[in-house]
């Protein structure tokens, strides 16, 4: 058994392997954080890699920064973690990941019952480590049990009479259609219009379409190419007569369909697109035997129309027992705090 901080690429191969052989989600895969990496990155993408009788067997992508290893990650991952194929190999990856010397070790998004969170935590307590962990995000999760209508008829008539009311006011402007793409033929076409929908509403003109940062759309085009020639790329679209209405950006892998953007044309807000598009998009979910939906991102009472259920990802952050693990340990605890307090303060006229 060996281990090594490895460029990412040189991996990449037996990366994609170790994900499918431990049934990854499509965040864990390299290609995700290829795409990631591409549009936000800072500095080098490396792999802290366990190795057993010659075949890769845990790893954890890293960025190294000035004496910290952080977590390639930001508000448009919906799940980090470590990969491991035995409980074995994420100790000891998370006995590598302290070894190497680093003063902080920030993981965020990560699964706190996960067997390589665990270890981390296991291994930072039995090496006085100082350990900050809390949440930072509710991810709104729907399984998949049972039929269709058992789960429509639970959700409430005032929705149900709702939705059926405004889909047939559309339906009064012209032919109604929901359409799923998976990418193998005009991506590039489909994307861009699924873009432009979303891009249609509030999120425009409030600067948080996908569209709205040259950096953030790169993302999104390199990480649906790459999802395409994996199959598991899904765009789904209402249209009214060949136009696009709303749209959802989805990652459909493990049985599992990861809602990442959804948007609408506000042009068509009174008849609740978006909430028509969600209908359609659950109910192909039952249909084709799919074991759960993600809402992904954070908490939000429109999503909690389908669901009550969330799934907690958590932040840990690893002090070493040195001075600047100690000084850097202070400054989470009390400096920030001190500072957010001191802000919030109003002033005095």
């Amino acid at each position: 058994m060996r281990f090594d901080l490895t460029p990412a690429k040189d991996l990449a191969g037996e990366w994609a392997e170790l994900a499918e052989r431990v049934g990854a989600s499509p965040f864990h895969h390299p290609g995700w954080f290829f795409a990631w990496h591409r549009a936000f990155g800072r500095g080098r993408l490396r792999v802290l890699a366990i190795r057993r009788h010659g075949r890769l067997s845990a790893l954890l992508p890293l960025e190294p920064r000035s004496g910290q290893l952080r977590s390639p990650t930001n508000w448009h991952t919906p799940l980090f973690g470590l990969l491991a194929d035995e409980a074995a190999s994420a100790q000891d990856l998370a006995r590598a990941l302290l070894d190497r010397w680093a003063w902080l070790a920030d993981l965020s998004f990560l699964v706190e019952d996960d067997i390589g969170t665990q270890a981390i935590i296991r291994e930072t307590g039995s090496r006085g480590w100082r350990l900050l962990k809390r949440p930072v995000l509710r991810s709104p999760y729907l399984a998949i049990d049972g039929d269709w209508e058992r789960f429509e008829s639970s959700v409430g008539d005032k929705l149900l009479k709702d939705l059926r009311r405004r889909r047939r006011r559309l339906e009064e402007m012209g032919q109604v259609r929901f359409d799923v793409c998976d990418g193998s033929e005009r991506l590039e076409e489909l994307l861009e219009e699924g873009l432009r929908v979303e891009a249609a509403g509030w999120k425009g003109a409030e600067k948080t379409a996908i569209l709205s940062r040259p950096q953030t759309a790169d993302f999104y085009r390199d990480m649906a190419d790459w999802a395409a020639h994996l199959g598991i790329l899904r765009l789904l679209f209402l249209r009214v007569d060949e136009k696009p209405i709303a749209f959802q950006f989805t990652l459909e892998h493990g049985g599992i369909q990861y809602l990442l953007k959804t948007g609408y044309d506000d042009g068509f807000d009174r008849f609740s697109p978006g909430k028509l598009l969600k209908h359609e998009a659950l109910a192909r979910a039952f249909a084709i035997g799919l074991r759960g939906y993600d809402f992904c991102g954070e908490d939000a009472p429109w999503k909690h129309e389908w669901t009550r259920d969330v799934r907690e990802r958590v932040r840990i952050q690893v002090f070493a027992p040195t001075i600047s693990g100690r000084l850097g340990h202070l400054a989470f605890t009390k400096a920030r705090p001190l500072v957010k307090r001191l802000l919030r303060r109003p002033v005095s006229q």
